[in-house]
């Protein structure tokens, strides 16, 4: 391991990959790599001239939710003639996601994973009663989580700071939100749609599997971003909004919906502010289904390979894991490959020693 050191350059001769120049302080280190090289440096989401470059639609003011992904990795593998490729199908609306402004780190976040702690932690969810421990789980679990459509879909309706509504909530309005003053938006909604938002199947967000969080829990778990006024005047004034431009947006939304589906019965809420996220960049090295890093021509550039993020090679994920899966299991074949390839080096270089080694 070499901490506080900063990869500069892969080392190459005729060809392969062989080590990597890194600069720790005012030293140089020069670090060989007998296997090859695997890079394993995350995505792009923090190098805004990257995501220009390859993220099709992309806008400035979209938050990335790990800024040290700057992509490091990729620019280091492109200077030996490795290729980046994204997903084409896929611009900036669908890479960038909505999600709730991320409170100030609580107590039991800053606490190391220490594993008797973790256990006690598992054991306390499994045995205590609900009642108990949701409250808990819902302050955790809602600060990443973001609003489903079915939001939208029922009546509520999108404005910026200023109370201004700026997009159509069904088309896609993510990168509308980027675009807004300070990047930010609130959800506004009426009584009528907190009491049906209060219980399945009417959720505000969801991590498939693990919760479900309805109104109340917004209204218990962040009190920083549940806002409510007993008239529209009223919530302006909690929320911060021009009390004017919030009634024209509004009024505007009302207009040509049935009664019972106006924004009409006090008293109204809005929860905010939430902005536009990058989570992983669809962005990632050429690799083959060895997880070789590959050049224009769509050859392995021996010696290297790229894993996770890095080695995405245009698949993406869907989110809730899947890229933790697919880190596990692309490090896993990535590093087999590398090992395959070494033993495979050896083999040529010193025949009659392999063989003598070799089991019977």
């Amino acid at each position: 391991m070499r901490l506080a050191a900063r990869a500069t350059r892969l080392l190459s001769k005729g060809g392969r990959v062989f080590g990597v120049e890194a600069q720790a302080g005012d030293r140089k280190l020069v670090v060989n790599a007998s296997a090859g090289v695997i890079l394993a440096s995350g995505d792009i989401g923090g190098n805004a001239a990257m995501m220009h470059a390859h993220m099709k639609n992309w806008v400035d003011g979209i938050t990335v939710y790990n800024p040290n992904n700057t992509g490091d990795g990729h620019a280091l593998a492109a200077e030996v003639g490795a290729k980046i490729v994204s997903r084409k199908d896929l611009g900036a609306e669908h890479a960038a996601h909505l999600r709730f402004v991320r409170p100030k780190p609580m107590l039991f976040q800053r606490i190391p994973a220490y594993a008797p702690l973790t256990r006690a932690m598992l054991f306390a969810i499994n045995t205590l009663p609900k009642r108990l421990i949701r409250p808990l789980l819902m302050k955790f679990l809602i600060t990443t989580l973001g609003p489903d459509r079915g939001v939208y879909e029922q009546g509520a309706i999108l404005v910026n700071k200023y109370g201004e509504r700026f997009a159509d909530e069904l088309d896609n309005p993510n990168l509308f939100v980027a675009k807004q003053p300070d990047g930010i938006a609130y959800i506004v909604f009426d009584d009528r749609f907190a009491q049906r938002f209060s219980s399945w199947p009417h959720f505000i967000s969801t991590a498939p599997g693990v919760a479900f969080a309805y109104v109340d829990d917004y209204r218990s778990a962040r009190p920083d971003l549940f806002h409510v006024g007993q008239s529209v005047s009223h919530l302006a004034a909690r929320a911060g909004f021009s009390d004017q431009r919030l009634k024209i947006a509004i009024a505007a939304a009302n207009a040509g919906r049935p009664d019972e589906a106006k924004l009409a019965m006090p008293p109204f809420y809005a929860l905010g502010p939430i902005k536009l996220w990058v989570m992983v960049a669809p962005v990632g090295l050429a690799v083959n289904t060895r997880f070789e890093v590959l050049n224009d021509a769509n050859q392995p550039i021996p010696g290297l390979y790229a894993a996770g993020n890095a080695g995405q090679a245009g698949f993406t994920v869907t989110g809730h894991g899947h890229g933790l899966g697919w880190a596990f299991t692309s490090g896993r074949l990535a590093a087999r490959s590398a090992a395959e390839d070494l033993h495979k080096t050896r083999t040529e270089h010193h025949p009659r020693r392999e063989a003598a080694n070799s089991p019977a």
